[in-house]
C-alpha cells in the first residue's frame, strides 16, 4: 500500500476546494446573467406596453362616459383617459387608426369598463349594448296627468312641455276619427327610446304613432264598425276595460256588459270613470260624494259613455273592445283583489250577492282590509 503523507492530503483538499469555488463563481455568474436578461426583457416589455393596458380576463369597474356630438378622435381619447378607461391618448389614437370602424363611433352616453386595452375600448364604443339608452315608458291604465310625472323623471323634459304637447292634437298626429278632441287614450303603452335630445312633442308623437300601428294591426276601425260602434266609442270602451279588470279572460266580458247596458239605456256606473273624473289614483273605491260629481266622465250621474277615453289602454283591451264576448251579463264584480277573480251576472240580485263576497274577502285579513280601504 502506498504511503500518504500529510502534505499530499493538504494539496489534494486545497486543489479540490479551489475547483469547487471556481464552479460556484461560474454558476453565480451564469445565474446573474440569465436573470439579468429576463429582467431586461421584462423592462423592455413594460416599456412596450406602458402606453396601454394589457388585456385581462377580468374587466375593471364600470364607468359611465359621455361623448359629445362632434367630438374628435383626440377629444374622445382624452375623455376615456380621464375616466381611466384607456391608459393614454396615444394608445387610443393608434387603436382607432388600426380600426376603420372607429369613425362610426356615435355621440351619447356609454357604460364602459376601466383599465382596458384601447382596442377593446373601441370595440365597446361600437357595440350598441354598451350605449346607455334614454328610455321612457307609457304605462297602461294611466291617464295623461298620471303619466306625466314619470315621463318628466325618465326623460328630463319639463312638465309644462308635456302639458303643451298633450294639447296639440294636430302635431301629435291623432287619428282623424278622434276629431282632434284629445291625445288621451292615444299614447300607446310601451317602452320607447327618447334619443339623446328628447322633446315632449316628439315623445308624444311617437307614442301616438305606435297606437296607430297597433290599431291598424288589429283592424281596429273595421272591427269597430262591424259591431256597430265608432272607433272613438270603441277606444273609450277599451280604456274602461283597462281600468276595470286585469285578467285576459275577463276583458271581452266587460266589453259585453258595457254594450249590453248601453243597448238597454242603463247608466254604466263604472267606478273607473268616477276615479278619472275625481283624479283618484291607485284605488278601486269611490264615495257617494265622488259619484255625485258633475262631470261628463261620471257614468254614475250621466247615461252613456264618458265623453272621452279615461286612460291609455293596452292592445288586449283594444282587442276586447272590438271583440266582445257573447252573453246577457249586465253586472260584474271582483271578489278577490289579489287574483282579480271576477263574477259576471244577469240580475241585480245575483250581483248583490257577489258584492257581499267581496266584503267577506275584505274582512278576511288585515292585509285584505288595507286593499279595500
Amino acid at each position: 500500500m502506498a504511503k500518504i503523507d500529510g502534505k499530499s492530503v493538504f494539496r489534494w483538499f486545497r486543489n479540490t476546494f479551489a475547483v469547487l469555488i471556481s464552479l460556484a463563481v461560474i454558476g453565480g455568474i451564469v445565474y446573474v446573467i440569465r436573470n439579468g436578461i429576463e429582467n431586461f426583457a421584462e423592462v423592455v416589455s413594460t416599456r412596450v406596453t406602458s402606453d396601454d393596458y394589457i388585456s385581462s380576463e377580468q374587466l375593471g369597474d364600470e364607468v359611465e362616459i359621455t361623448i359629445p356630438a362632434g367630438a374628435s378622435g383626440s377629444e374622445i381619447a382624452q375623455i376615456l383617459v380621464d375616466a381611466d378607461v384607456v391608459k393614454t391618448t396615444s394608445a387610443f389614437i393608434k387603436a382607432a387608426a388600426a380600426n376603420s370602424d372607429s369613425e362610426s363611433i356615435q355621440p351619447g352616453r356609454y357604460l364602459l369598463h376601466k383599465q382596458v386595452p384601447a382596442s377593446l375600448a373601441i370595440t365597446m364604443l361600437l357595440d350598441p349594448a354598451y350605449k346607455v339608452k334614454n328610455q321612457f315608458r307609457i304605462i297602461e291604465g294611466r291617464w295623461l296627468s298620471w303619466q306625466v310625472d314619470g315621463l318628466v323623471e325618465s326623460t328630463g323634459v319639463a312638465k309644462e312641455d308635456f302639458e303643451k304637447a298633450f294639447k296639440d292634437t294636430k302635431a301629435a298626429g291623432v287619428p282623424s276619427w278622434s276629431q282632434g278632441k284629445t291625445v288621451e287614450g292615444f299614447l300607446f303603452p310601451d317602452t320607447y327610446d327618447a334619443g339623446d335630445k328628447p322633446s315632449a312633442d316628439v315623445i308624444v308623437k311617437n307614442a301616438v304613432k305606435q297606437f296607430d300601428n297597433v290599431a291598424k294591426s288589429i283592424s281596429f276601425e273595421e272591427k269597430a264598425a262591424a259591431i256597430g260602434v265608432t272607433p272613438w266609442e270603441a277606444l273609450i270602451v277599451a280604456s274602461i276595460i283597462e281600468r276595470e279588470v286585469f285578467r285576459d279572460e275577463d276583458r271581452p266580458k266587460v266589453a259585453r256588459v258595457i254594450y249590453n247596458r248601453l243597448e238597454k239605456g242603463m247608466k254604466l256606473q263604472m267606478d273607473s270613470t268616477v276615479a278619472y273624473a275625481n283624479d283618484l289614483k291607485g284605488t278601486v273605491w269611490t264615495t257617494k260624494k265622488q259619484r255625485a260629481l258633475k262631470s261628463k266622465y261620471n257614468t254614475y250621474k250621466y247615461e252613456g259613455l264618458p265623453i272621452g277615453p279615461i286612460c291609455s289602454p293596452s292592445k288586449k283591451a283594444l282587442q276586447a273592445a272590438i271583440n266582445p264576448a257573447s252573453g246577457e251579463w249586465l253586472y260584474f264584480q271582483p271578489i278577490d283583489l289579489d287574483t282579480g277573480e271576477t263574477i259576471f251576472e244577469d240580475t241585480i240580485e245575483e250581483h248583490n250577492k257577489d258584492v257581499k263576497k267581496l266584503n267577506q274577502w275584505c274582512k278576511a285579513s288585515e292585509e285584505n282590509a288595507k286593499k279595500c280601504a
